[in-house]
Protein backbone atom coordinates (compact mmCIF):
# COMPACT_ATOMS: atom_id res chain seq x y z
CA UNK A 1 0.00 0.00 0.00
CA UNK A 2 2.83 2.49 0.74
CA UNK A 3 4.34 1.58 -2.62
CA UNK A 4 1.21 2.54 -4.54
CA UNK A 5 1.33 5.90 -6.33
CA UNK A 6 -2.45 6.17 -5.98
CA UNK A 7 -2.12 6.03 -2.19
CA UNK A 8 0.45 8.87 -2.16
CA UNK A 9 -1.64 10.99 -4.55
CA UNK A 10 -4.59 10.54 -2.18
CA UNK A 11 -2.44 11.42 0.86
CA UNK A 12 -1.03 14.54 -0.84
CA UNK A 13 -4.50 15.59 -1.94
CA UNK A 14 -5.82 15.13 1.60
CA UNK A 15 -2.97 17.26 2.98
CA UNK A 16 -3.62 19.91 0.33
CA UNK A 17 -7.32 20.02 1.14
CA UNK A 18 -6.66 20.14 4.89
CA UNK A 19 -4.13 22.97 4.47
CA UNK A 20 -6.36 25.14 2.38
CA UNK A 21 -9.76 24.19 3.82
CA UNK A 22 -10.02 27.20 6.11
CA UNK A 23 -9.05 29.68 3.43
CA UNK A 24 -11.28 28.10 0.83
CA UNK A 25 -14.22 27.80 3.20
CA UNK A 26 -13.89 31.44 4.27
CA UNK A 27 -13.77 32.49 0.65
CA UNK A 28 -16.75 30.33 -0.31
CA UNK A 29 -18.81 31.30 2.75
CA UNK A 30 -17.92 34.96 2.32
CA UNK A 31 -19.13 34.80 -1.26
CA UNK A 32 -22.32 33.06 -0.15
CA UNK A 33 -22.90 35.61 2.63
CA UNK A 34 -22.46 38.48 0.19
CA UNK A 35 -24.85 36.82 -2.25
CA UNK A 36 -27.46 36.23 0.48
CA UNK A 37 -27.17 39.88 1.59
CA UNK A 38 -27.66 41.01 -1.99
CA UNK A 39 -30.67 38.73 -2.39
CA UNK A 40 -32.11 39.93 0.93
CA UNK A 41 -31.73 43.56 -0.21
CA UNK A 42 -33.39 42.73 -3.53
CA UNK A 43 -36.29 41.07 -1.70
CA UNK A 44 -36.75 44.09 0.57
CA UNK A 45 -36.73 46.37 -2.47
CA UNK A 46 -39.27 44.13 -4.19
CA UNK A 47 -41.52 44.15 -1.12
CA UNK A 48 -41.33 47.94 -0.94
CA UNK A 49 -42.11 48.29 -4.64
CA UNK A 50 -44.99 45.83 -4.30
CA UNK A 51 -46.45 47.90 -1.45
CA UNK A 52 -46.14 51.05 -3.55
CA UNK A 53 -47.76 49.35 -6.53
CA UNK A 54 -50.64 48.10 -4.39
CA UNK A 55 -51.17 51.61 -2.99
CA UNK A 56 -51.16 53.11 -6.50
CA UNK A 57 -53.57 50.42 -7.68
CA UNK A 58 -55.95 51.15 -4.80
CA UNK A 59 -55.74 54.87 -5.59
CA UNK A 60 -56.51 54.24 -9.27
CA UNK A 61 -59.44 51.98 -8.39
CA UNK A 62 -60.82 54.72 -6.12
CA UNK A 63 -60.38 57.28 -8.89
CA UNK A 64 -62.13 54.99 -11.37
CA UNK A 65 -65.04 54.50 -8.98
CA UNK A 66 -65.24 58.26 -8.41
CA UNK A 67 -65.11 58.81 -12.17
CA UNK A 68 -67.99 56.36 -12.65
CA UNK A 69 -70.08 58.32 -10.16
CA UNK A 70 -69.13 61.61 -11.79
CA UNK A 71 -69.96 60.25 -15.24
CA UNK A 72 -73.37 59.11 -14.02
CA UNK A 73 -74.01 62.56 -12.54
CA UNK A 74 -72.97 64.30 -15.78
CA UNK A 75 -75.18 62.00 -17.85
CA UNK A 76 -78.14 62.57 -15.52
CA UNK A 77 -77.66 66.34 -15.73
CA UNK A 78 -77.40 66.13 -19.52
CA UNK A 79 -80.61 64.12 -19.68
CA UNK A 80 -82.37 66.65 -17.42
CA UNK A 81 -81.21 69.51 -19.63
CA UNK A 82 -82.22 67.64 -22.78
CA UNK A 83 -85.66 66.95 -21.31
CA UNK A 84 -86.02 70.63 -20.38
CA UNK A 85 -85.04 71.70 -23.91
CA UNK A 86 -87.40 69.11 -25.40
CA UNK A 87 -90.26 70.33 -23.19
CA UNK A 88 -89.58 73.98 -24.09
CA UNK A 89 -89.34 73.10 -27.76
CA UNK A 90 -92.57 71.10 -27.65
CA UNK A 91 -94.27 74.02 -25.88
CA UNK A 92 -92.92 76.50 -28.42
CA UNK A 93 -94.03 74.30 -31.32
CA UNK A 94 -97.48 73.85 -29.81
CA UNK A 95 -97.80 77.61 -29.23
CA UNK A 96 -96.73 78.39 -32.80
CA UNK A 97 -99.06 75.75 -34.18
CA UNK A 98 -101.91 77.21 -32.15
CA UNK A 99 -101.03 80.73 -33.32
CA UNK A 100 -100.86 79.63 -36.91
CA UNK A 101 -104.16 77.77 -36.64
CA UNK A 102 -105.82 80.84 -35.12
CA UNK A 103 -104.94 83.04 -38.08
Amino acid sequence: MLDSPTFWVFVSFAIFVAAFWRRLSRLAFGWLDARSARIRADLETAERLLAEAEALHAEQVARAEHADVEIAEILAEGRRQADAVRTRTDTDIAARAGATAAR
